[in-house]
């Protein structure tokens, strides 16, 4: 590849705001008849020249790279689809962050959001919490579809206008899908999939038809969108949802419904035969298909150390993701209240390929690819070079340097894995890539970062030796004549095309008419190329799915004898779907083919033709499987699934072998038949673990009392399955699982953390958290539970023997639960357990709630040694104890403390007396504020925030006059309280797991994070705090060398861009980040040089300032 730049990204707004610049061309823009977007092309800001934006590209030797479109004709880009004119259709979103909204920004209603089950419940959600944004605050702004074109054959847009907006409705969601077909734009805008269409030539919609409703339950974190779409071999639609959810009705009745699981759907053209395809899917931009009609789709990761995956669809599959992941590392106390647990998805590894932990029935990744991925399409076989043949291509979107990779798949066993993978641009903020009919890969480019700002390009990269050839120029002519005008004998040998696109529309118009067939039975000819034959295989099957045409299904039937396993795979797979039953036998045959994938798509056709007599064959493949082949035991299961019978299968419950037992269990978990509970008691510990994650994940409750009873299973595999267990017992309820659970709490050979959880859920027996612990999932216990006297007594008996041989968290447990059930403990035990230096910091909490309620004589003397006792994390709990016990004593305490004790007990006290009821505690608080500035820095933000929050009119007066004297004209002057007195524990936490910050997605910390900025390691021993918290409030002030992309006019009109390394007033330091070479620029050469900027936002706007003065704190912790 050639080193098209000294850039390795282009971060737009670094680039966009950069002013000087000339308008890349003039197109007027439609005046927006309801609601204007983000900016009108007036007031948008216009990019760097052309020459300057793409100098800031990476791209393959021999490529050209053209700047085709920019704002104001591009705004803040989400995807993009090319029609059979030429014309670029541009999806914008409008409302990020203002109308479309994420649950890092509004805890709020995180709680209510994991309840939600439909739409409706979200817009009710909006309405309750209105006071915060009202309805009026979501219709501000719209959605977009823009339409461009090159009219003038330049290679360049010289057209642009809005083809539709108005989709402003409190529900709407990111406009983050669109796609051109035979005169339909199809438009993925939660919560509707669209279907539009200019019907008088004009390019603006004035047709729109809601195809369906009811995608996007749930607010979730922003990005998670309808997307798509994709046209399948099938001459169906396929596109995706995040794992937003979503209910809704079909066009024939059906009900689906994922309350947060994100998903594949396909469907015909006209919105009906809607079908879940794919399941438990995090956030799957987009799907593509090769040419020989595999689909995949590439899922993001959850930035909690598991990696982004490529997704093999494959019809009946679950990958094991959904939204109650990602609770316990967002939203713990929002929607829980205690974390207790992490998360199973990281625990088990469930997104590893090779965990060994993995519930079975979540089918492994082909790989892990990208860190953000969006857009997907896959080469159609003309314009590039050979060496991208058969590669998919995949916009890795980071927010701020940014990739396209190319990747290609083969073969495994009956899936596949990434054979090879290689950027094929780099410099973008690329959010879609799609390919023209003109030969040319065009990609969106976001420009900066995440929030909308108005900005934004299209380029294109074509090589000018592939675009002379005759077949890649007959491409876009062959699409803007329209297959439909071309007479069967014209559509027969485009079959042969090596554009797959030109062979697909070629076979749909065939197979719109039965009196086609001969032809596309000559395409599958022996003697015809492997991507002929498919696509002859393909319009059989449009002809015998969509026409009910027999004669085609009876070749199909044929072609699965075929040599080729290709053929044979696609035959097969399309009479499943067919629902051709006398295809049966021939289906069962290639049960035993000697192709693996072939083998599973028969599995799976299978269960669509056969019935409960056919289950034992299924099993057969499963037993042949022998666990060796995840896919194929898939297709097992699937068709079993497809079947229906649970009866049939669980006969199979007490087969030798293991790996027939095994798929019993897949199976059963997938018809949630409570017969699995007997799979609890399987000789094969895996099996019977197996048992226990599928009825605890998928909630088989016919199967949860078994699951409650399987206390053998306990300490025989890992804590995760443990604690399913564990949560059966309280699900489940009654005497029997109380008691189940205090056998937990004494049994010594299980471990700390069993007996730990037995006796917290014990405590919460009667009244249990309305989220599930086991998966994140709000799945509230409704029934009322009343532990009996008798119980009760037994949980007495049972603590007693534990106070004396129990230690660290179990000890702190049973403390804390002695004082519910009334355990009488010596006042003398439970002092020398809150005194105990030694004791951890949970013993002895809970040992000073019991005697707080005991109130001992010395009790208060007790307190005031806590408040200076060696652990400073007892001195907080002491002084609220204090001033619950004795408010006199604890306003002493405190003015001693603000007289002469550390800055930290400074801090508690300052708090304290915001709340303290003393009659001279406003006074004391008044008395700091007024000399605010002779107090420690430390303590200055506690001094303000404990008096806002005193509420006395006095008070109020001060901070008044405090905040009239702050320099409104320096950004930094109202946060110089937050240089001192940070919790650098609190600021890692804020780093790494904060959602509105997001600081580890563009920062690494050591080996932690991501690579948008600089690695923060060691920070803190080369800046000082006021450096620091100079790059948090006003980032753009001062920028670590080598992060800071600038493109440079010299006066001869020669560009240079790079990395910014030293600037002075005499010259400029520019570095290849390639080649590490140092470019220095006179500045009495450069004609024009824009500002600098940093795609980082200022965190002033998004923390508070104590957050801030604990990122502060952190940061300047890290000293090595």
């Amino acid at each position: 590849m050639t080193n098209k730049s000294l850039f390795k990204f282009h971060p737009a707004i670094l680039i966009s705001l950069l002013a000087t610049a000339l308008a890349a061309f003039a197109v007027t823009d439609e005046k927006p008849a309801k609601i204007e977007g983000t900016a009108n092309p007036k007031e948008s800001p216009t990019a760097d020249p052309e020459k300057a934006l793409l100098s800031t590209i990476k791209y393959p030797e021999g490529v050209t790279a053209t700047l085709f479109a920019r704002e104001p004709n591009v705004q803040d880009p989400t995807a993009i689809s090319i029609d059979e004119q030429g014309r670029v259709y541009i999806a914008e979103t409008h409302r990020f962050a203002r109308g479309v909204e994420d649950n890092r920004r509004n805890g709020h209603w995180t709680g209510d959001d994991y309840a939600l089950k439909s739409t409706a419940e979200r817009l009710a959600m909006y309405k309750k919490h209105a006071d915060k944004k009202p309805l009026s605050y979501y219709t501000k702004y719209s959605e977009k579809i823009r339409v461009i074109e090159d009219r003038n054959g330049d290679g360049k847009a010289d057209f642009g206008q809005i083809y539709a907006d108005g989709f402003n409705h409190p529900l709407d969601g990111t406009a983050a899908g669109v796609m051109a077909l035979d005169g339909k734009i199809y438009f993925a805008c939660i919560p509707h999939v669209w279907m539009l269409e200019d019907t008088n030539g004009d390019l603006k919609a004035d047709k729109r038809q809601s195809l369906q409703e009811g995608y996007g339950i749930s607010v979730s974190l922003s990005g998670h969108d309808l997307n798509g779409f994709a046209l399948g071999p099938d001459n169906r639609i396929y596109f995706t949802i995040g794992d937003r959810g979503y209910n809704l009705k079909t066009k024939e009745g059906k009900h689906l419904y994922a309350q947060y699981e994100g998903a594949v759907f396909r469907m015909e053209r006209d919105g009906s035969g809607l079908e879940v395809v794919h399941t438990g899917l995090r956030n799957p931009k987009e799907i593509a298909f090769d040419r020989y009609g595999n689909a995949f789709s590439v899922d993001n990761n959850a930035d909690m150390g598991d990696e982004a995956r490529v997704v093999d669809i494959i019809e009946g599959a679950y990958s094991g993701w959904h939204r109650g992941h990602q609770a316990f590392p967002y939203f713990t106390n929002l929607i829980y209240g205690t974390r207790r647990h992490y998360t199973n998805w990281m625990l088990e590894r469930q997104w590893d390929m090779d965990s060994e932990q993995r519930p079975q029935a979540i089918l492994r990744p082909s790989g892990w690819l990208s860190k953000g991925p969006s857009g997907l399409a896959y080469n159609p076989g003309t314009g590039m070079d050979a060496k991208w043949d058969n590669h998919f291509f995949v916009c890795d979107y980071r927010g701020a340097k940014s990739s396209v990779i190319g990747f290609r798949m083969e073969p495994d066993g009956a899936g596949f894995k990434i054979e090879r993978s290689e950027n094929f641009v780099a410099g973008l903020l690329n959010t879609d890539i799609e390919f023209g009919y003109d030969g040319k890969a065009y990609v969106s480019d976001y420009v900066g970062s995440w929030p909308t700002h108005g900005f934004g390009n299209i380029f294109t990269f074509h090589d000018p030796k592939e675009l002379a050839k005759p077949e890649t120029q007959q491409v876009s002519k062959l699409f803007a004549k329209g297959f439909g005008e071309m007479a069967p004998a014209e559509l027969a040998p485009l079959l042969r095309h090596p554009d797959m696109r030109v062979r697909l529309r070629a076979q749909i118009t065939l197979a719109s008419d039965a009196a086609n067939r001969e032809i596309l039975i000559a395409a599958t000819a022996a003697s015809e190329p492997i991507t002929t034959r498919l696509h002859g295989v393909w319009g059989l099957g449009n002809l015998a799915r969509l026409n009910k045409d027999a004669n085609s299904a009876k070749q199909l039937v044929e072609l699965c004898n075929d040599t080729n396993a290709r053929v044979r795979g696609q035959a097969v797979q399309i009479l499943g779907d067919c629902r051709y039953k006398e295809a049966l036998p021939t289906v069962l045959a290639l049960l035993d083919d000697a192709d693996m994938r072939t083998r599973m798509l028969a599995a799976i056709a299978t269960g669509k033709l056969g019935t409960k007599a056919n289950v034992s064959a299924l099993m057969t493949v499963a037993e042949k499987s022998n666990d060796q082949d995840e896919y194929l035991r898939h297709g097992a299961v699937e068709g079993m699934v497809q079947i229906g019978d649970a009866t049939a299968v669980f006969a199979f419950a007490k087969d030798k072998s293991p790996a027939v037992r095994r798929a019993v269990v897949l199976t059963l978990r997938r018809l949630k038949d409570g017969r699995i509970g007997k799979m609890l008691h399987d000789k094969d510990l895996s099996i019977a673990v197996e048992a226990v994650k599928a009825i605890n994940d998928n909630y088989i409750e016919g199967a949860r009392k078994d699951l409650s009873a399987a206390y053998h299973l306990l300490g025989k595999s890992t804590w995760p399955v443990d604690l399913r267990i564990l949560n059966a017992m309280i699900r489940v309820g009654g005497d029997e699982n109380v008691r189940r659970l205090i056998k937990v709490a004494k049994d010594t050979s299980l471990s700390e953390d069993a007996r730990t959880e037995a006796l917290w859920l014990i405590a919460r027996f009667e009244k249990s958290p309305p989220t599930d612990p086991t998966t994140g999932m709000y799945r509230p216990i409704m029934e009322e539970r009343q532990i009996s006297k008798t119980l009760r007594a037994e949980i007495k008996v049972t603590l007693l023997p534990l106070l004396s041989s129990t230690s660290g968290n179990l000890l702190a447990e049973v403390l804390k639960l002695s004082g519910k059930y009334e355990v009488k403990i010596s006042t003398e035990v439970l002092i020398g357990q809150l005194m105990n230096p030694k004791n951890q910091l949970s013993i002895r909490l809970a040992a000073m709630k019991k005697v707080e309620s005991n109130k001992p004589k010395n009790y208060t003397d007790l307190l005031v040694k806590l408040t200076a006792d060696k652990d400073n994390k007892m001195h907080d709990p002491a002084l609220q104890s204090l001033a619950r016990h004795d408010t006199n004593k604890a306003f002493t305490v405190a003015q001693e403390i603000l007289s002469s004790g550390k800055n930290f007990d400074k801090q508690l006290v300052t708090r304290l007396l915001s709340t303290l009821k003393h009659p001279e505690s406003s006074s004391v608080l008044l008395k700091l504020l007024s000399g605010i500035k002779q107090q420690p820095t430390a303590i200055q933000l506690d001094i303000l925030e404990a008096a806002k929050k005193r509420s006395d009119p006095a008070l109020d007066k001060a901070l008044a006059a405090y905040e009239a004297g702050i320099d409104q004209t320096d950004p930094l002057a109202a946060f110089q309280v937050t240089l001192a007195g940070g919790n650098a524990g609190r600021g890692k936490s804020i780093f790494f797991r904060n959602g509105a910050a997001q600081c580890r997605q563009c920062h690494k910390v050591g080996n932690r994070g991501g690579d948008a900025g600089p690695n923060l390691q060691g920070l803190g021993g080369k800046r000082d705090a006021k450096y620091i918290l100079e790059s948090i409030i006003a980032p753009s002030a001062k920028l670590s060398p080598g992060y800071s992309p600038v493109a440079v006019t010299m006066k001869d009109g020669k560009v240079v861009s790079g990395m910014l390394m030293k600037q002075t007033d005499t010259e400029v330091v520019l570095r290849n980040p390639e080649t590490k070479e140092d470019t220095v620029c006179k500045k009495s050469d450069i004609a024009n040089m824009p500002p600098v900027m940093s795609t980082m936002p200022p965190m002033g706007a998004i923390l508070s300032k104590s957050q801030i003065r604990d990122l502060v704190a952190y940061l300047s912790s890290l000293k090595k």
